[in-house]
């Protein structure tokens, strides 16, 4: 390539040699001498001739050499040209792959401003949501505050009346009282058993006593270790006797407490219902009454027309509910003198199960048990 180059240095733009225009230039000069002066000798022009012709040959060397080293610049030249188009037209088709991909990337911008566009209007919705929300949180965490302070006050009522209720009881005197005594006779028996036998053995090795009295001393030693287990028999018996009428009324207090665990359980799972209900009637309530152009009726953006929902009975005039003694009032209404007190058992006392006639009137007295009997089916 670069003896091509070289080579056609020489040559102008349309290819002439400079050597060989020179070569005509002599030639016409020597024609024009020769025309001049005709008369000069025929061995000068024998000699012109040679030297003409030697010119000659060595003009037409140079130009097959020019001409060679021409025609392979050319085929360079061609080859280069061939492989230019070629690249030319790789270059063109990744140009069209380019100006594709281009095309294709502005699509996808297009199509992700209009996403941006969407997202950006959800999020403002969903600011304008999360501050009702947050608002509407704040104002039944402090409906539930208060109505968890009261529960848990009652619980605290209950509670200690329950332990005064125990305190009062007598069973656990009975039975420490009971206990001690038995555990004083057992004393007692083994005492007057170890006493015994130190006599026995005493009397056995002094050797004073005959046998007869000995024997005298052993019956009666029997007899009163007879009476004694009689009369161990009988207390343990009257024990035994009192230790179901114990039983039955720890059963009751047992009984007693889980039901007024169930009232508690359920007065939770009511309150937990209503403030659902209310927080969703609310929502309801705050969409119906939003103004915003992209919330209308029969709007394209949510596709279906809103319907303002049904105030409940629950609600005052100005959409609030009442306050938390009304609730209280309406949920314990029904203190008449049929209740029910759940499982399919009615009472008209308003008493609880399993309950003596005393015991009725100290759990009548009790704080927080009146309500016991107003609960729903």
């Amino acid at each position: 390539m670069n003896s091509s180059l070289s080579g056609g240095a020489n040559t102008d733009k349309g290819g002439f040699n400079l050597k060989h225009g020179t070569f005509i230039s002599n030639l016409d000069s020597t024609n024009k001498n020769q025309s001049l002066s005709p008369s000069k000798d025929s061995s000068n022009i024998v000699k012109s001739s040679t030297k003409v012709i030697e010119n000659l040959h060595n003009q037409i060397d140079n130009l097959t050499n020019t001409n060679l080293g021409l025609t392979t610049q050319n085929q360079e030249l061609l080859k280069q040209i061939t492989l230019l188009n070629e690249q030319i037209a790789k270059l063109n088709r990744i140009n069209d792959m380019n100006r594709n991909e281009i095309n294709s990337k502005d699509l996808k911008i297009k199509q992700l401003d209009k996403q941006i566009n969407q997202y950006k209007f959800e999020i403002d919705k969903n600011e304008k949501e999360y501050e009702l929300l947050r608002s509407e949180f704040i104002t039944n965490s402090h409906v539930f505050q208060e109505e968890n302070s009261n529960l848990k006050n009652e619980i605290h009522e209950i509670k200690q009346s329950f332990k005064n209720l125990v305190k009062n009881d007598k069973i656990e005197d009975l039975l420490n009282e009971y206990e001690q005594r038995f555990t004083s006779m057992e004393s007692s028996l083994k005492d007057s058993k170890y006493k015994l036998i130190n006599e026995m053995s005493e009397l056995k090795m002094e050797n004073s006593i005959n046998i007869e009295s000995l024997q005298q001393m052993y019956q009666s030693a029997n007899d009163l270790l007879a009476e004694f287990e009689t009369k161990n028999e009988e207390k343990r018996e009257y024990l035994k006797s009192r230790v179901p009428f114990h039983e039955k009324e720890i059963d009751n207090l047992t009984d007693r407490q889980n039901y007024i665990n169930e009232t508690l359980l359920k007065l939770e799972s009511n309150n937990h219902r209503n403030t659902e209900i209310r927080r969703r009637q609310n929502r309801r309530s705050i969409y119906d009454n939003s103004t915003s152009h992209y919330i209308k009726r029969n709007s394209k953006f949510y596709g279906t027309s809103m319907e303002s929902p049904k105030q409940s009975p629950n609600q005052s005039g100005n959409g609030k509910f009442t306050s938390l003694q009304e609730k209280r009032k309406s949920f314990f209404a029904q203190e008449s003198s049929d209740t029910s007190i759940g499982l399919g058992i009615r009472r008209n006392d308003g008493s609880l199960p399993g309950l003596s006639s005393t015991q009725r009137k100290i759990s009548s007295g009790l704080p927080g048990l009146k309500r016991t009997g107003s609960l729903r089916r």
